[in-house]
């Protein structure tokens, strides 16, 4: 990790606890001396832990089945709603707009 600089990627992954061990130990041998970095790293754990918290008691709940979007029927019955939808609109301003145009007497 230390061929290249800091990132906030490699913070986050670090409060996020994605980095192995060694990877670990040489990033925080690196933030060590910044005290602005161990600050912000600090307040970012605590904000974790406080969202982990407030939310622990639903972290484990099944997903809504309204937010999974239905089987794979049912979203095909709505695309080709939708494209029937479509394809009758652009009929109806078609066929509005040649009426409009014979109307008005333009050759």
């Amino acid at each position: 990790m230390s061929a290249h600089p800091l990132s906030e990627e490699d913070l986050h992954a670090l409060v996020d606890q994605r980095l192995s061990v060694a990877e670990t130990a040489a990033l925080e041998r690196r933030i060590r001396g910044d005290r602005e970095l161990v600050d912000r790293i600090v307040l970012w754990r605590r904000q974790s832990a406080a969202l982990s918290a407030a939310f622990a008691p639903i972290a484990d709940e099944p997903v809504p089945v309204v937010f999974l979007g239905g089987s794979a029927e049912t979203m095909q019955a709505r695309r080709f709603f939708w494209i029937a939808v479509g394809l009758l609109v652009g009929l109806g301003l078609g066929f509005v707009m040649g009426f409009a145009l014979a109307t008005a007497g333009l050759p």
